[in-house]
């Protein structure tokens, strides 16, 4: 039986819970940690709107706007960012079916973003003008209306965990 004063080890002097003073790690409570995951929801959500619009116009027989590849450019780093703020969040293990669909949408609508832009600068190999090219393309698609999705099932669960902690 573990006393109070041990400590987890994964091998020769790493702590799991403790830092490199021997000072224990606090774990963000249920209630941070879906906050935490929420925001960074909330934030992919608000940006979906704009990665809608780009994708969509790259998918449109006229030329794309340099401030809208400009625009879809910053998007995709947005999403980088989000997946990499969402890949440090230390979550309890029931949280990372949400993590794992969130990361999948996050990385698809970046994905997407760089592959629309793509196609709308990349001359076809036909030789003839763009706007000959079949429009293939008009937004996120199902994808989007999922991350809101879950972020509101998250939203939902982070008020029923509020509630029944009285935090």
């Amino acid at each position: 039986m573990a006393e109070s004063g041990d400590v987890l080890r994964s091998g020769p002097g790493d702590a799991w819970w403790h830092d490199d003073r021997g000072n224990p790690i606090a774990r963000a409570s249920r209630v941070q940690q879906l906050r935490s995951l929420i925001d960074i929801l909330d934030r992919a959500v608000a940006a979906q709107p704009q990665a809608d619009t780009v994708v969509a116009a790259c998918g449109e027989a006229e030329p794309v706007s340099r401030s809208l590849a400009r625009d879809g450019a910053r998007l995709q780093v947005t999403f980088h960012h989000l997946l990499q703020q969402l890949e440090e969040l230390d979550l309890d293990a029931d949280l990372e079916a949400a993590r794992d669909t969130a990361r999948s949408l996050l990385a698809y609508h970046q994905w997407m973003l760089r592959e629309a832009l793509a196609a709308a600068f990349r001359l076809p190999a036909t030789g003839g003008r763009r706007r000959d090219w079949p429009a293939r393309i008009n937004g996120l698609g199902a994808p989007a209306n999922r991350l809101r999705e879950l972020r509101s099932h998250l939203h939902a669960a982070s008020g029923a965990t509020i509630q029944s902690t009285g935090r």
